[in-house]
């Protein structure tokens, strides 16, 4: 597989035949934009580049688009924000995104560094908590 060289939305929309505004609207979880348009937009991001060079950002507010990046990226890197403070859980997380071929990163920023208890104790609340899902 090879990488295209500063791939943008443009290119996409291009290879597709839609509007970078339908492109943003599917990668940012947008109304307006068919899921089959969405899944077609993943599946052509993928072909751009391999596993090692492509990654998605997925919000843990959103659990269904969740569930539709990985079903259309089943091997991809996923950063989810959203967790904690913006309202998504870990078990939606791990219930959407937790794949044996595609990695995730969970950024809980928020939820630990305003936390009441201190950011220490959050941090290791946290890590608790996801603990039950990898051992």
């Amino acid at each position: 597989m090879t990488m295209k060289k500063n791939t943008t939305m443009r290119d996409i929309g291009a290879k597709l035949g839609v509007s970078t505004v339908t492109i943003s609207k599917a990668l940012n979880g947008k109304e307006g934009v068919s899921d089959a348009v969405r899944e077609k937009i993943i599946e052509t991001a993928n072909t751009w580049a391999d596993r090692d060079r492509l990654m998605y950002v997925a919000g843990a507010t959103r659990p269904e688009m969740l569930h539709q990046v990985r079903q259309a990226a089943p091997d991809r890197f996923l950063l989810i924000p959203g967790v904690g403070t913006q309202g998504g859980t870990v078990e939606e997380v791990i219930r959407h995104a937790k794949t044996t071929s595609g990695d995730i990163l969970i950024n809980v920023s928020r939820a630990i560094v305003q936390s009441e208890d201190g950011p220490g104790a959050a941090a290791k609340e946290f890590a608790r908590s996801i603990a039950r899902f990898f051992s």
